[in-house]
């Protein structure tokens, strides 16, 4: 399939399309924006995350991406944090 573009072979095939994609790159600056950020809220309108993308230089879709994994992170360590807690009352560590 000559010329035919690798989304429309994959289509049609019905196989996976690999996206080659690089890490973003979280200087310090950056980390600390969206850190302070992150203290004053957890979600982000549309607007606020396009104005941070811009001060940033990052797009607006990484942003989002960033402050989903982030907030999965923080409610995974909370989760462990019950779970080692009951684990202590359970023993009678408390």
């Amino acid at each position: 399939m000559k010329g035919t573009p690798d989304w429309r072979i994959a289509l049609e095939t019905g196989s996976s399309l690999k996206v080659d994609r690089k890490s973003v790159v979280l200087t310090p600056n950056r980390l600390w924006e969206l850190e302070q950020e992150l203290l004053f809220n957890m979600y982000l309108t549309r607007e606020r995350r396009l104005e941070i993308s811009k001060s940033i230089d990052l797009s607006d879709r990484q942003v989002k991406t960033l402050f989903q994994n982030r907030r999965m992170k923080l409610k995974k360590f909370r989760r462990e944090s019950l779970v080692r807690a009951q684990k202590k009352i359970h023993l009678g560590y408390a």
